[in-house]
């Protein structure tokens, strides 16, 4: 590419330069390496002054700081909704697994599921230590395989002290065992990334500050 002379600095011929800054004579298309993603990009300015050319590392660092602030925000929400979807088992199997007692009820319906004939949703009722009575039901997707249940019949239940209307059948607790899982696991992955957003918002403000001496 030619070059031409314009008051003793260099520029592209039929380009006219919008300051009297200094030019960096460069081909149409210049080369140069991304700092922040390390991939080799091209830029295609008619002029590339020296101000231009500048990169000042702690502005990319606290925009780092504040995409991750944003992703450990957006992962935090997820969490909780995973954790309050799964929440109603997760109270109920910690519950009854730390002070459960155990009860007899009566079932009171078995009604079958029209899209599983092998599933069937047990309704019972049972009376609590103060003689009030409650009523719950469980659905179990596999009954012709468990255990089976008559009609007015006595069934095993485990009542929460603490909060009689809360009840499971005594052979069925363990299935609430992956919602206290996944509730548990939420709860404290929410808390993880929130403490993880503050040190980084904090960091932020420690850059703010010494940005003042630069």
């Amino acid at each position: 590419m030619a070059w031409a002379n314009s008051g003793g600095k260099k520029r592209c011929r039929g380009s006219e330069p919008s300051t009297n800054r200094d030019i960096i004579p460069c081909p149409q298309r210049l080369p140069f390496k991304d700092p922040v993603s390390k991939a080799d990009v091209t830029i295609s300015p008619h002029f590339i002054t020296k101000d231009r050319a500048m990169y000042y590392p702690r502005e990319a660092a606290k925009d780092h700081l504040y995409n991750r602030i944003v992703m450990m925000t957006v992962a935090c929400c997820v969490v909780l909704l995973l954790a309050g979807m799964a929440r109603q088992q997760g109270i109920l199997y910690a519950l009854l697994s730390f002070n459960g007692t155990h009860t007899n009820g009566t079932v009171t319906q078995l009604e079958d599921i029209r899209m599983n004939k092998n599933a069937k949703v047990i309704h019972y009722r049972y009376a609590d230590e103060h003689g009030q009575l409650h009523e719950g039901d469980f659905v179990d997707e596999r009954y012709a395989e468990h255990t089976q249940y008559e009609l007015n019949g006595l069934i095993p239940l485990l009542v929460s002290p603490w909060m009689p209307e809360k009840s499971a059948i005594a052979s069925q607790l363990q299935s609430y065992r992956a919602g206290f899982y996944i509730m548990t696991g939420g709860i404290l992955l929410a808390l993880l990334f929130l403490l993880i957003s503050g040190r980084t918002f904090w960091q932020i403000q420690a850059m703010k500050e010494q940005d003042r001496y630069y």
